[in-house]
């Protein structure tokens, strides 16, 4: 285990202005270690391996996220495809690190896979899109999503931030990679190819 992984610590609500929903905890790797600006010491994508067999899946798995122009959005919408669902915070020291590769993925995979980066706790959607011009980033869409409803949607497990779920066509969780993904990988690309057809 690294030790930015032993550093995690958890964060109740109210955390840095935000409201998270009564009970739900973040385990959130804000305070890591700093690391380069590339994902060189990220996750790879094949990070989000398996989890166990199809009788051991997460039950469904669903919430409501909040799109740029206020449009609410349940993920079950996306069921029929796999889908990379990308949870990060505006406050979050290692994600904003990974954005700036996450957004340049993104923008030459969109058509590829489904990739939904959803910001927790980071206030409005106009504030998230106010963050991104602020940090240049142009290719991610404006998610947002009750932290508490995505914690509900986990299973009442604490969550660290970042972190990358996969789920199946189904919406059932079927890998998981906490921390840092390295989306700037020379096989991030064809690794993204095989999640999106589920192999």
């Amino acid at each position: 285990m690294t030790s930015a992984l032993l550093k995690r610590r958890r964060f109740l609500a109210g955390a840095t202005g935000a409201s998270l929903a009564a009970g739900a905890a973040l385990r959130n790797s804000a305070l890591a270690e700093p690391g380069p600006a590339t994902g060189s010491d990220g996750h790879p994508l094949t990070a989000l391996g398996a989890l166990g067999k199809p009788s051991d899946r997460h039950p469904l798995f669903d919430f409501t996220m909040t799109d740029g122009s206020g449009a609410a959005i349940p993920l079950s919408r996306f069921r029929g495809r796999n889908v990379i669902l990308h949870c990060w915070a505006t406050w979050c020291g290692p994600c904003l690190r990974e954005l700036p590769e996450l957004d340049a993925f993104y923008a030459r995979h969109k058509d590829v896979a489904t990739i939904l980066p959803v910001a927790l706790a980071s206030g409005t959607p106009a504030s998230v899109a106010a963050f991104y011009k602020a940090h240049g980033i142009t290719a991610l869409p404006v998610l947002t999503a009750e932290a508490g409803a995505v914690q509900k949607a986990y299973g009442d497990v604490e969550m660290g931030l970042p972190d990358t779920l996969l789920l199946d066509a189904s919406g059932r969780l079927i890998g998981e990679a906490n921390g840092a993904i390295a989306w700037d990988a020379a096989d991030a690309s064809s690794t993204l190819a095989a999640l999106a057809r589920g192999t």
